[in-house]
């Protein structure tokens, strides 16, 4: 009988620790939270929650997007709009669809799978880290 108990003991232990793995699922690759990089001199900061990111260049924001909210990586992020302040121009935003092929071509594509891992992401040749 002292053993069943012991052996109920260590299931219990061994359940507990299971479940608080899978509670904090804390592997970093997830896109949530605050990216930084520098670009030849420019800052660069992506501040992404529940689905939502917004880019800063200089502090000046220049992209908003979206992404799956409960998406682990890789994850698809697709910008929604773009601020012209990211080109030196007069601050201007745009969606998408409107902004002009010009800029289109200096962003890129509309999406863009990043892929998550130890706490850093990269896009276009730029490592992002997570703060």
């Amino acid at each position: 009988m002292k053993n069943m108990v012991k052996l109920v003991g260590v299931i219990a232990l061994v359940a507990v620790i299971g479940f608080s793995f899978v509670a904090c699922d804390d592997d970093g690759s997830d896109l949530d939270g605050t990216w930084v990089a520098n670009d030849n001199g420019v800052q660069r900061k992506i501040v992404a929650d529940g689905g939502k990111f917004t880019q800063y260049q200089n502090n000046d924001k220049c992209l908003e997007g979206t992404y799956p909210a409960d998406a682990k990586s890789p994850v698809t992020v697709t910008i929604t709009r773009v601020n012209t302040i990211m080109f030196n121009e007069a601050d201007q935003w745009y969606n998408w669809a409107e902004l002009p092929p010009t800029y289109q071509g200096y962003v890129g594509s509309q999406t863009y799978n990043i892929t998550v891992a130890n706490g850093k992401f990269t896009v276009n040749g730029l490592t992002f880290q997570r703060q």
